[in-house]
């Protein structure tokens, strides 16, 4: 092998090390934890949320142009986009949760397994009311089965925050 050739695979290899360093450094920033309800996020693009609906074949209605209400295998999910921002970005996500055979301290046990954190408030006589601060940003909270993540500074610069219309309760 000539010693150009040589030098190009060291240099791929020595790059590719370095990426891969660069991801494992990101996961365990964000605690290699999930950062997501039903596959959505607050900030994704409404596009991106429409081809995961349409990935699942989930049957979904548009109550308005800035809201999107799903019927899923482990619930209903709905969620709220800012309309006026650029890629009309997801701020809220509420999920009504199939799961009425779990209380809510054992749905907030499995919320903090999966999102690699305790709960900042909330504890099993506080009525299944809990919240918990992500590192991406957003707030989520527990209330019994209904589970909302929110960016509030995303709905605020959306101006949903103060015209008050976060998503309502997805109907069940």
């Amino acid at each position: 092998m000539s010693e150009a050739k040589s030098n190009a695979t060291i240099k791929i290899v020595i790059l590719s090390g370095a990426v891969i360093i660069a991801l494992f450094a990101y996961k365990a920033m964000i605690g290699g934890a999930r950062q997501d309800v039903f596959g959505f996020s607050p900030g994704m693009p409404r596009e991106d949320a429409d081809k995961i609906v349409t990935k699942r074949q989930w049957v979904c209605e548009t109550p308005d142009e800035n809201s999107l209400d799903c019927k899923t295998e482990a619930g209903r999910v709905r969620l709220a986009f800012a309309g006026g921002l650029k890629g009309k970005p997801v701020y809220t996500v509420h999920a009504s949760l199939n799961r009425r055979d779990l209380s809510p301290e054992e749905i907030a046990k499995s919320v903090s397994k999966q999102f690699g954190r305790e709960p900042t408030t909330g504890s099993a006589d506080n009525s299944g009311h809990y919240v918990w601060e992500l590192p991406n940003g957003s707030t989520l909270k527990l209330d019994g089965t209904e589970l909302q993540m929110t960016n509030k500074a995303l709905a605020d610069r959306s101006g949903a925050a103060t015209t008050g219309s976060l998503p309502a309760t997805p109907a069940k």
